[in-house]
């Protein structure tokens, strides 16, 4: 008989007292009632290709000489690698002369071409965008660039690397890993053994020198420092299916591409390091998705050479006396793809950990929290965030977890997607920015069932057809007569803050402060 599935709690007593220790027995089923099915999750809107369904990769490396040997295992260890489209931000000061600094991709060439592997062949399927690495304002900000990369192949035609669809997958990591063989199948068949159309693969990766073994690392406990940080990894073993988790991590992360298209990486969060990841968690639930641990290794992660490199920490140095020469190309194309983003830039209030915060603190009359909650990358109307404090296990007042979230979780059921609760938004950060018709915002399942019932040929043409372009990629013009009283929404919305702010006060008490 094979070992059953268990979950691990913890080992200190002191913290959950005796039942919270130890290792427990999975529940079969994520569902309050497996017998009715409005219980469950979403179930998966189309049965994905596993073999020849795109994978669009993503990579934010800084000054990373361990980014070739990722390709190159990238593209050894799929089993289909020509259906992978990888996208890399590489941050890197090309006047060093260090191996660091080299090109991604050149590098690959220069170690790996042989008989067996030729670069070459892959050329065509990786866009390399390279900018300076003193300019750099963290990891968050470069992925936020990829973030964007993905949301320009989306809408426009043509793509500056490859076509992409909602229904595709999107994959992101760092850039010093390793795969085990057939990765990509083995990470769509994962997905796929949730059931959830709205799964996300996400957890802290083993380490690249660590034998293999049943146990999985599986992210469910946070920290505090200036905001909420993933601290640590518990584990899981015996996996048959992934289990329901709670937190999601940079490191890795595989979806539908939906995913990221309805949720993209805030890109205002300057220098954000702890933050990143449960913000982005926070983000990802309050719009209808789930994290899951993958239920074995498929990647691996190569701790001790990256961070014991003195180099790929100087991200975070105080910068005196940069001087800025001629722009390259790098930095002239991520600019088109997110010009509406840095147009905005001097007008966004605030910025870095501060606005990480802002999305689970304060009064919500305080006009910067409310805008930014409601913005495209606040939080999501399918799951309140009343309901997130209880689903993370944590105190959002105190900044201390008061359940253990380890355990077996059931899943929480959508409070309703709401349209037209964008109101005192401007234009260019509302949700939704992607797959408008008739006027109308779609977005969520109604969305999803809309764009992803009909065949790929068809979403493509709805694609190509928009009346888009890369200097205005993040604020697509879809020449839509919207017809909006925008004083009746106003109205409402600030009806509705106004009931928010009653509710808030009654249960933080008076005296609390608004943030400013």
């Amino acid at each position: 008989m094979p070992p059953k599935p268990q979950t691990f709690l913890g080992r200190d007593t002191k913290t959950w007292g005796e039942g919270g220790v130890g290792w427990i027995d999975i529940s079969p089923s994520v569902c309050s009632d497996p017998s009715d099915l409005s219980t469950c999750p979403h179930p998966l809107t189309s049965q994905p290709d596993v073999n020849n369904v795109p994978i669009h990769y993503s990579i934010a490396s800084y000054r990373d000489r361990l980014c070739p040997r990722t390709l190159y295992n990238l593209f050894t260890k799929a089993e289909n690698p020509h259906r992978i489209w990888v996208r890399i931000i590489q941050q890197v000061d090309e006047t060093s002369g260090l191996k660091d600094d080299s090109d991604c991709f050149s590098e690959l060439c220069s170690i790996y071409n042989s008989e067996s592997f030729s670069c070459e062949i892959y050329s065509p399927q990786i866009l390399t965008i390279t900018l300076p690495s003193s300019l750099s304002l963290g990891p968050t900000s470069a992925r936020s660039k990829l973030s964007s990369l993905l949301l320009h192949d989306s809408q426009t035609s043509p793509p500056l690397l490859h076509p992409l669809l909602p229904s595709d997958f999107c994959f992101q990591t760092d850039s010093h890993m390793s795969f085990l063989p057939s990765f990509d199948t083995s990470l769509i068949s994962s997905y796929t053994k949730t059931k959830n159309e709205y799964a996300i693969l996400s957890t802290y990766v083993s380490p690249i020198d660590q034998e293999i073994t049943e146990e999985v690392p599986n992210l469910c406990m946070v920290g505090w420092t200036n905001t909420f940080r993933n601290w640590g990894t518990k584990a899981c073993k015996n996996l048959i299916e992934p289990k329901l988790t709670t937190l999601w991590g940079a490191g890795l992360s595989f979806s539908r591409c939906h995913a990221d298209l309805l949720v993209p990486v805030d890109p205002y969060l300057d220098n954000v390091f702890d933050g990143e990841e449960f913000s982005r968690s926070l983000r990802f639930w309050t719009h209808g998705y789930d994290v899951y641990t993958p239920e074995k290794v498929m990647v691996t992660h190569d701790y001790k050479k990256h961070q014991s490199n003195p180099v790929v920490h100087s991200w975070g140095e105080k910068k005196e006396n940069v001087k800025i020469g001629l722009q390259g190309e790098g930095e002239i194309l991520i600019k088109k793809v997110m010009k509406d983003v840095e147009d905005r830039r001097s007008s966004i209030e605030v910025k870095g950990v501060e606005r990480v915060n802002m999305l689970f603190k304060g009064n919500p009359l305080n006009p910067l929290i409310s805008k930014l909650r409601l913005s495209r990358y606040g939080l999501g109307s399918a799951r309140s965030l009343e309901d997130a404090e209880k689903w993370f296990g944590i105190n959002f007042v105190t900044h201390k977890m008061e359940e253990n979230r380890c355990r077996n979780l059931i899943w929480r059921k959508y409070e309703g997607w709401r349209e037209g609760d964008e109101g005192g938004i401007e234009e260019g950060l509302r949700r939704g920015i992607w797959g408008e018709e008739g006027g109308k915002r779609l977005r969520g399942e109604a969305f999803l069932k809309k764009r992803m019932n009909g065949e790929k040929e068809e979403e493509m043409n709805g694609y190509t057809n928009m009346n888009t372009n890369m200097n205005t990629n993040m604020n697509i013009n879809m020449n839509i007569n919207m017809n909006i009283n925008y004083e009746v929404v106003g109205c409402g919305v600030m009806i509705f803050l106004m009931l928010g702010g009653l509710i808030w006060r009654q249960k933080q008490g008076k005296g609390v402060k608004a943030m400013n």
